[in-house]
């Protein structure tokens, strides 16, 4: 056990060909789907399944996710876990994430890597991001996991030369994407209570602590951000902007893609998405009653 501590270091010095270490995050149905769409139908990106492994990693996270709305009495829980992190524990939900995300992609064998591992932030992690650096494209790769906008800290810790792009939609449009998105889907109304005003406040909340971590980090000259507005009303400025930024050719090509490669089996909230950029309207007034409306508004915090 001790051999493979030491190794893991060792492994992370080798000399590797420049690579573009690519996050997309944000609050769910925000457009990050979208955007790894584009950036992804560049020829030298790789781009995977959501993860979830830094969010499986992290103790704390729905706490991180929802704040109080998830009830004070987990506030110990949450204290035990911050505790746990600091002293750079991993938690034990990863082990179950890593051999999922590597059935998802068709690639169990992969997991060898992990098996002999000590559960430790600093070994998990970067063993992750040297499989995928194995796999990239010849620019780089693209980890899309809208929730690793809480995960920033370790990100930013475990993984070298970062490069993050955040999307954020009108705060009205993402809360009723995701209630309509929960009462269609089961992976979605898991998440949240089932009675209505509750799940609106939940919905809320996570809207506006995803936000919130965004405006965090935005100043910091590896994070960008992309808002969902300006994307599908000026495209080509857009990708153009974001091509910049992450130091890549531009290409009409980018414009038009096939996201089949990266969306799982059992998303299936997925499976209409188009081919090219296209705006979704808001279901903001349709989907919600005008109590309903005003429940929603009266709690969205708004960012400039």
């Amino acid at each position: 056990m001790q051999a493979v501590i030491r190794a893991i270091p060792d492994m992370m010095k080798r000399e590797r060909k420049p690579i573009k270490r690519i996050f997309i995050v944000g609050c769910g149905r925000s457009g990050t789907t979208l955007l790894q769409g584009i950036l992804s139908a560049h020829p030298g990106i790789t781009s995977f399944p959501e993860t979830m492994v830094f969010t499986q990693s992290m103790y704390g996270f729905r706490w991180a996710q929802y704040g109080p709305v998830f009830g004070l009495h987990h506030l110990p829980v949450v204290w035990a876990g911050k505790f746990l992190m600091a002293l750079g524990f991993a938690s034990p939900m990863v082990r179950k994430r890593l051999p999922r995300f590597f059935e998802i992609i068709g690639k169990p064998e992969e997991m060898k890597r992990f098996e002999r591992l000590p559960l430790r932030l600093r070994s998990v992690l970067r063993a992750f991001i040297e499989y995928l650096d194995d796999n990239a494209g010849e620019v780089g790769w693209i980890e899309k996991t809208p929730n690793n906008v809480f995960c920033l800290d370790l990100i930013e810790k475990y993984v070298p030369d970062p490069k993050i792009i955040h999307i954020v939609r009108d705060g009205k449009a993402t809360v009723a994407s995701i209630a309509d998105a929960a009462e269609r889907y089961n992976n979605w109304g898991q998440k949240f209570p089932q009675e209505r005003m509750k799940r609106l406040q939940w919905i809320t909340a996570l809207r506006n602590r995803s936000v919130a971590r965004t405006y965090k980090y935005i100043d910091r000259p590896n994070h960008l951000l992309v808002r969902y507005e300006d994307l599908t009303n000026s495209p080509e400025n857009e990708i153009r902007r974001i091509t910049d930024f992450l130091g890549v050719e531009y290409s009409d090509a980018m414009k038009e893609f096939d996201a089949s490669s990266y969306i799982a089996d059992h998303e299936e909230w997925k499976k209409n998405m188009g081919h090219s950029i296209e705006k979704k309207e808001s279901k903001f007034t349709t989907l919600f009653s005008d109590e309903e409306q005003r429940f929603v508004e009266k709690r969205l915090k708004h960012f400039s």
